[in-house]
């Protein structure tokens, strides 16, 4: 194996760690069908923490529920005008059967939008153990993992 594969097979098995352990690694359960991010593309006025949660903890929750469909949207803001930079919502909505429930994500921090989701949805941690080890082999290259 060459260098170059050698390193790209490394930061696969560093993103693949990354997406399957952390806070966001809970299974939802199956009634949940859809879930839906609604932000900004700027990051003004309370939008951050929505990015943050897009980035950071989207890729986990995808990861432990396959099924899930996922959809984001980021709104692009063509009026400059600060007022509509501040109206615009930030919303995380998930579908249980044919009932949807919004949660208002606007000025919350990652986590605190990945804690409500948890609680609203009644999501348990995924069957991971913490102290668990993770080996990927390939014939010539081998990784260890501390998950």
């Amino acid at each position: 194996m060459g260098r170059s594969q050698a390193t790209r097979f490394a930061k696969q098995v560093i993103f693949l760690s990354k997406i399957s352990t952390g806070k966001a690694a809970v299974t939802l359960p199956t009634s949940i069908t859809n879930l839906k991010l609604q932000f900004k593309t700027l990051n003004k006025y309370g939008h951050m923490g929505a990015r943050k949660f897009w980035r950071d903890h989207l890729p986990t929750l995808q990861f432990h529920n396959p099924s899930l469909k996922i959809e984001v949207f980021r709104t692009k803001i063509e009026n400059k005008s600060e007022e509509a930079h501040k109206n615009e919502p930030a919303i995380l909505s998930f579908t249980i059967g044919d009932k949807v429930q919004d949660i208002d994500i606007k000025n919350m921090h990652s986590d605190e939008i990945l804690e409500r989701l948890v609680t609203a949805t009644g999501a348990v941690p995924a069957n991971m153990k913490s102290n668990e080890k993770y080996v990927l082999e390939r014939p010539d290259y081998k990784v260890k993992l501390n998950a």
